[in-house]
């Protein structure tokens, strides 16, 4: 298989990345990253590109089997609403569109929990939108992944979501029924179950919860 991978110096992206260059079935990884990343791995192939209209330009005429999406800021890193609108939203839609015209067998998304364009958050609007704009293309194969607050070493540090996912861990087991989407969730996993839908295709477009995420993650 040939994969692409945008986004793989994030929490999820970089363990991704890690899982790709394991996995056997995985033959050439094509990584579109802002800076140099290292890897010992030769299936992995670099390409340094900033965000913006040739983001894209050095593996147009490519087909792929599976095109990552792990791409994602917060409004408080990019700076503003409209920056963290041209990486979460036009960057992502930027690449959906490269697998429908590429003919690319399936795209895979990281999204957020209650993502909807009808919500009254910016950030869950903009993820909605988003996942309006990916689901209504022509791609044989759409999975949109929506954990909840992820988990994992991040290089920048952000105070609040310390606090959310120590207060999470604290109340896990609280969650349970139709609570359980809203559970803190391992990056780690999250990257295993993109891994997993990636190995099978599965037709039209599907959304996945935190807790459907971490089943399909499976046993460590």
């Amino acid at each position: 298989m040939k994969v692409l991978l945008a986004g793989a110096t994030g929490l999820v992206g970089s363990e991704l990345l890690n899982l790709l260059e394991r996995e056997t079935a995985i033959t050439e990884i094509y990584v579109l990253s802002r800076r140099n990343i290292e890897s010992t791995s030769a299936k992995v192939k670099i390409h340094l590109a900033n965000l913006g209209p040739p983001y894209l330009s050095s593996v147009q005429g490519m087909v792929f089997d599976a095109v990552f999406c792990c791409l994602g800021s917060t409004i408080r890193a990019a700076g503003s609403q409209a920056a963290f609108r041209k990486v979460d939203l036009e960057a992502v839609l930027d690449l959906a569109h490269f697998t429908e015209g590429s003919k690319s067998r399936s795209f895979l998304v990281i999204s957020s929990l209650g993502a909807s364009p009808r919500s009254f958050s910016f950030y869950s609007r903009v993820k909605g939108q988003m996942e309006s704009g990916v689901s209504g293309l022509m791609i044989p194969s759409v999975s949109i992944l929506r954990p909840s607050l992820l988990m994992g070493h991040r290089a920048e540090s952000r105070f609040g979501e310390k606090v959310g996912e120590g207060i999470l861990k604290m109340t896990q087991g609280l969650l349970r029924g139709s609570f359980k989407k809203y559970r803190a969730i391992e990056a780690r996993r999250v990257a295993r179950a993109l891994l997993r839908l990636s190995l099978h295709l599965y037709p039209g477009v599907k959304v996945y919860e935190s807790d459907e995420i971490e089943a399909m993650a499976g046993v460590d």
